[in-house]
């Protein structure tokens, strides 16, 4: 039952994320950070530039960035999965390919120049995971590259 609901948890927490990540890299979100700056700028004078009207724009510009860290830590770590991943594919690809030369002498060169090594082993809850970000990034309104 406490397995069942941390993962509740956790699933509502990375769907906030999630939310929060593609509307925080919207038009939307950055033309109302200008409009917030500017309504803090124009109430400047109302407040006569005092030590509490500096201190409201500097506490939230620093709570937006402690915030804003996360989320784009989150977004570098499924990237770099992704990356990792189709990596792994293209290795396993060419390495099939490589396979495939068999012992053509000819060939043999061309396969001892491409054969790559040093990658590092991905497990199959890596592609899982992947897939389950591929499917959210589909739901969210993004596109298959061309």
């Amino acid at each position: 039952m406490a397995k069942r609901r941390q993962k509740g948890r956790s699933g509502w927490l990375e769907h906030s994320a999630r939310v929060v990540t593609v509307w925080t890299g919207s038009s939307l979100a950055f033309g109302c950070a200008v409009g917030v700056l500017i309504i803090w700028a124009l109430l400047g004078p109302i407040f006569h530039f005092s030590d509490t009207w500096q201190l409201v724009i500097n506490t939230g510009t620093t709570i937006v960035t402690f915030l804003m860290v996360f989320l784009i830590q989150r977004s570098q770590n499924k990237d770099s999965l992704a990356i990792h991943l189709k990596l792994n594919e293209i290795v396993a690809v060419l390495r099939a390919a490589l396979m495939g030369f068999g012992e053509a002498t000819e060939c043999a060169a061309l396969r001892d120049s491409l054969c790559l090594h040093g990658f590092a082993p991905v497990s199959v809850a890596d592609y899982d995971v992947m897939a389950n970000w591929d499917q959210e990034a589909r739901a969210a309104g993004f596109a298959l590259p061309t």
